[in-house]
């Protein structure tokens, strides 16, 4: 799970909610879970009743969770019953919406995907790029995070999601946190013919 501060919370509960709102039922999966205090705020801001399967890969969390790699958990249990997936993790989570679009999953997705000081996206995510890509890295073009998500869902037939762009590199230079927030809708996932 992302560090959540003050700063962000906010955004981030707001995004939960409107998941809910989009959602088939009230099924969570919380793929980085940590000590589940967003929708335990979700939960208490709007007086909502929300399941919620908890994974996280560290032990010493509060509450009742699963201890393990959620993307094991999520390869062995039915995704297909849960309303939500949650990917707030350190980094981008990637692998998991791969998962995701493999098996045809027909919810609504909440991802945070950071990049911390200069570190580059991961490879999966830049070899499943459509095409007009190839020559982007070789040349001096800055890209950004949400270009790069906003193409590979675009690429895997998801037209439709909400994204918060989030820069703290101002404060901290090259070592800060650059990324999104998104909310993304799988149930109108459709075929790309690119």
């Amino acid at each position: 799970m992302t560090n959540n501060s003050n700063r962000t919370i906010d955004i981030k509960i707001e995004l939960r909610k409107r998941a809910l709102d989009m959602a088939r039922n009230n099924r969570v999966l919380e793929a980085f879970a940590g000590d589940g205090v967003l929708w335990d705020a979700v939960q208490s801001k709007y007086g909502l009743t929300v399941q919620r399967t908890r994974v996280d890969r560290k032990k010493g969390y509060r509450g009742a969770y699963i201890v393990g790699d959620s993307l094991q958990v999520m390869r062995s249990i039915d995704v297909h019953s849960y309303g939500i997936v949650d990917l707030d993790d350190y980094g981008v989570p990637v692998t998991h919406l791969a998962h995701l679009i493999d098996i045809g999953y027909s919810g609504v997705v909440v991802i945070t995907a950071l990049l911390s000081g200069l570190s580059k996206p991961p490879r999966l995510l830049l070899s499943k790029l459509p095409p007009s890509w190839r020559d982007v890295f070789g040349s001096q073009r800055t890209i950004t995070i949400r270009e790069l998500i906003a193409d590979y869902l675009h690429e895997h037939g998801l037209q439709r999601w909400q994204v918060y762009e989030y820069n703290n590199a101002h404060k901290y230079g090259q070592n800060g946190t650059r990324g999104i927030y998104a909310l993304v809708d799988f149930s109108d996932r459709k075929p790309h013919n690119g």
